[in-house]
């Protein structure tokens, strides 16, 4: 299935910048496991389904209401195998439902500014050295700035990120990588 395809079956939940923004940065990072939070339609778990079927990786797949579309979507685009349904709202996600370690991070849940530092906050830890977070929607009007405020506070307050990239063209989305790991000292 290729980016169109998968852009229309997702329901264009993702745009076509993001699109390449996602696939090309977790490209260069993927080894065994991707993680996103929010997948309702399945766009972007289509899109790093084909990367985890590249790799022979795991995409973990966190959404408390997947619609019936995303498992059709991900059959047709032929990367079911490679993606698993953790069926839940990510504040209540037990640790033990995916690896610990995540090579790239995709936060696209709750877009209020408060749960997505939420999910920032509680998912990191688990993100490698040298992984990437992605957070999308930073420029949504329907969003009314929450994520962007959540993205700024995110990196005014974090001492081990440094920003890869960001489109600010349609939905909107950064990618960090993370420099060290949790909890270090800055000296």
């Amino acid at each position: 299935m290729n980016r169109d395809e998968i852009l229309e079956f997702g329901r264009n939940s993702i745009d076509k910048y993001d699109y390449r923004l996602l696939e090309r940065t977790s490209r260069q990072v993927v080894e065994t496991c991707i993680v996103e939070i929010g997948a309702r339609y399945g766009c972007s778990s289509m899109l790093f389904g084909k990367i985890a079927k590249e790799r022979n990786a795991r995409v973990y797949s966190v959404e408390c209401d997947p619609l019936p579309e995303w498992e059709e979507n991900l059959k047709k685009a032929g990367v079911w195998d490679y993606v698993n349904l953790i069926n839940t709202y990510s504040p209540w996600l037990d640790i033990n439902s995916f690896p610990s370690i995540i090579d790239y991070l995709f936060i696209d849940g709750d877009h209020r500014t408060m749960l997505c530092i939420a999910d920032y906050v509680c998912f990191m830890p688990f993100v490698r050295v040298g992984g990437m977070i992605a957070i999308h929607d930073i420029c949504n009007e329907h969003c009314g700035g929450d994520v962007k405020r959540a993205v700024d506070i995110i990196f005014e307050e974090s001492d081990n990120l440094e920003e890869v990239a960001r489109t600010e063209k349609g939905l909107g989305t950064v990618v960090f990588r993370k420099t060290k790991p949790f909890g270090e000292k800055h000296e």
